[in-house]
């Protein structure tokens, strides 16, 4: 949904009755989310992903990469998925949590984060 996606900015709930309006209202009205989309950064220079890889949380599966790719001006890998917990994903849950993704059946460390990973002054670029 727009809600998990991070896209609530876009949902403009007071709108008149649109289809999944109240799927939505339902989901707000809940207050938790257990599914967000989340994006990763994997510090690994060597790792490549492609997509479609599994996220761990704190061990265990959680979701997949349904995008990713290396990405030459941060010199690492990129991602973002769906990850699904029991509990409510924060930005302090993302903080505390161990996250891992799996490329090539071996396991990186990766930063999970709700806002973009970027380089805003291009220092990579510039190096």
């Amino acid at each position: 949904s727009p809600l998990e996606a991070g896209l609530s900015f876009a949902v403009d709930l007071n709108k008149p009755d649109f289809i999944g309006r109240s799927a939505l209202m339902e989901q707000k009205a809940q207050g938790t989310l257990k599914r967000r989309m989340v994006l990763f950064r994997i510090d690994d220079s060597e790792a490549f992903p492609h997509g479609n890889e599994p996220i761990y949380m704190n061990g265990e599966l959680a979701g997949y990469l349904s995008s990713a790719t290396f990405t030459g001006t941060l010199g690492c890998g990129v991602g973002m998925g769906y990850v699904n917990s029991t509990e409510k994903i924060t930005k302090k849950a993302l903080e505390e949590a161990n996250f891992e993704v799996e490329i090539a059946s071996r396991r990186y460390p990766v930063t999970a984060s709700f806002s973009a990973f970027h380089d805003p002054k291009s220092t990579a670029i510039r190096a």
